[in-house]
């Protein structure tokens, strides 16, 4: 496993439960079983069991789509599912889970978000390693010049 991806898994799972449990953050048992979901994700994305890191991540997306105060839960959820999707390569499904991901975050946090730049930075890889160049750059500019406002 790449390190800089097993990097991009944890920060971004790290943003999210820290998201989660900020002033305002729903507390209760599915958002607990949710964070345990993502934190067996991590570890198994981290020690390479791409069938384990999926299937918690699943059970994750699951529980925060059930609900509709977890838009952000759900954000990082798919992000980090397409994550596994890249090193499955399996692209076209890494794309649409981070495409999906970055519309809920730039509906949420606006289009300077930095949690916008790291999932537009992912879609670009994703769509770099297929090839694709000419959808690639864009996505990579904009990841780039949101970074730089920061």
């Amino acid at each position: 496993m790449k390190p800089i991806l097993t990097s991009r898994v944890l920060i971004a799972s790290m943003v999210l439960v820290l998201t989660l449990s900020g002033p305002g953050a729903s507390r209760g048992s599915a958002a607990d079983l949710w964070r345990s979901h993502i934190e067996a994700g991590n570890v198994a994305y981290a020690a390479g069991d791409l069938p384990g890191a999926e299937r918690a991540f699943k059970a994750s997306l699951k529980l925060a789509e059930a609900d509709p105060d977890a838009l952000s839960a759900v954000a990082m959820t798919l992000n980090n599912l397409g994550l596994v999707r890249v090193e499955q390569l399996r692209f076209g499904d890494a794309v649409a889970l981070f495409r999906r991901a970055s519309m809920i975050v730039k509906a949420q946090s606006g289009p300077s978000s930095p949690e916008l730049a790291r999932i537009l930075d992912n879609e670009a890889t994703a769509l770099q390693k297929t090839g694709d160049t000419g959808r690639a750059e864009p996505l990579f500019r904009q990841a780039l010049d949101i970074q730089t406002v920061e």
